[in-house]
């Protein structure tokens, strides 16, 4: 998916503040994802409290690959 170019990888190796999980979830809202895949179990339920379909790619992945075309 990355040499297609259809998924970035920003890999974090901080801490994020809060206001960081604001700005992906409209990050992911202005660019129209249709999925949030992270291992942040934060920003996966600010997503879902969002109604964007986000998955933890630790524990979901199963499921966030049956949302894949």
């Amino acid at each position: 998916m990355i040499q297609l170019g259809s998924m970035e990888i920003i890999p974090l190796t901080t801490e994020i503040p809060v206001e960081a999980y604001a700005l992906r979830v409209a990050t992911c809202r202005t660019e129209n994802c249709r999925l949030l895949v992270s291992a942040d179990n934060r920003l996966i339920e600010v997503a879902r409290s969002e109604k964007i379909k986000a998955f933890n790619i630790e524990t979901e992945r199963n499921e966030a690959e049956r949302q894949l075309p």
